[in-house]
């Protein structure tokens, strides 16, 4: 019988599975959401998920998705929110199971050259000034595909703290059908 410290992959053999979820969830997923859809396609047993990682609160396969993910995001696949949702991007798309070595490469040598250049990195900051914004969105709207809306529209429940969120339609009959779960803290009010 295994120890089961080895049922659990490291976190570079949990990429795919990682990227493989968050594209069955439509492109974007709660970490909780991810965690649920990895251990069903990776069929990790009840046991195997709640082995606790040495320190914190955590579970070895949560902090191992962690890294997965950040492996991910540093490789250009994913990006992700406060929130913590997070979304694959046009390079997550169209990434292979064999394209995963190639990230891990990537993301180490980049790593080694950030750390010795202490991250000179700057990204420029494409803003739309005043109102045009709108003007910008609307038209992008109007031209995405439907299967798009819908990823989007997953996305925009998640970003807005709904979790379990599933696109149910997908009849074609142009609207959206689907189920989402969100917490709501009340607070009872004095008189």
């Amino acid at each position: 019988m295994p120890d089961k410290i080895e049922e659990i992959p490291q976190h570079n053999d949990l990429m795919w599975p990682t990227l493989k979820a968050i594209k069955e969830l439509g492109g974007s997923a709660h970490i909780s959401e991810i965690l649920s859809k990895v251990a069903e396609i990776e069929g990790f047993s009840e046991e195997a998920q709640s082995i606790p990682h040495v320190t914190g609160n955590e579970t070895r396969l949560g902090y191992r998705l962690a890294w997965a993910r950040t492996y991910l995001k540093k490789g250009g696949a994913l990006e992700n929110s406060d929130r913590g949702v997070w979304s694959t991007t046009d390079i997550g798309e169209k990434l292979t199971e064999k394209d995963i070595p190639n990230i891990v490469s990537k993301v180490r040598r980049r790593s080694k050259s950030t750390a010795h250049n202490k991250g000179q990195d700057v990204e420029k900051n494409g803003e739309i000034d005043g109102d045009d914004w709108k003007e910008v969105l609307i038209t992008i709207l109007l031209e995405i595909t439907p299967d798009a809306f819908e990823r989007l529209t997953q996305r925009i429940l998640r970003e807005s703290g709904f979790t379990t969120v599933v696109v149910s339609g997908r009849s074609g009959d142009g609207g959206i059908d689907g189920t989402g779960i969100l917490q709501l803290k009340l607070r009872g009010c004095t008189r």
